[in-house]
């Protein structure tokens, strides 16, 4: 009789399986983590909660995805957490490329401000511009 290798006969976990396994066997870390974060957003935390309110009470309701239209997984994303009732329906697929692009957008800016601040440490110091103009 032959033996399969325990990597056969062992299935893969995904990353959410992976986290979520980690979030019920350390509740107490995941609570530390979420109020950490309810800290440092205040008004995220505010507008998520006026947001599912609103959705409790009915009036909002959930609409789908602006992309493609689908009614599955759908998630409220805000443009701006000072208008909690205004956002944009999106599919759990599109909200994550939305939040990706978001990113790479706000590094996008974060390089444009240095090289921004490095001309004008050249312009104070009335020196030539010579590097990182690539």
């Amino acid at each position: 009789m032959t033996t399969l290798a325990s990597s056969e006969t062992t299935k893969k976990l995904t990353n959410a399986q992976r986290c979520r396994e980690w979030r019920q066997k350390n509740p107490d870390k995941q609570h530390a983590t979420n109020a950490r974060w309810q800290k440092a957003n205040p008004k995220m935390v505010w507008a998520h909660r006026k947001l599912n309110n609103a959705l409790i009470s009915g009036k909002i309701k959930r609409g789908p995805c602006d992309v493609c239209c689908s009614s599955k997984d759908i998630h409220a994303h805000h443009p701006d957490y000072d208008y909690p009732l205004e956002v944009r329906w999106m599919c759990r697929s599109h909200h994550r490329q939305l939040h990706t692009i978001l990113k790479k957008d706000e590094k996008m800016v974060e390089e444009i401000v240095a090289l921004q601040n490095k001309l004008l440490l050249f312009r104070v110091r009335n020196e030539p511009i010579t590097e990182g103009l690539d």
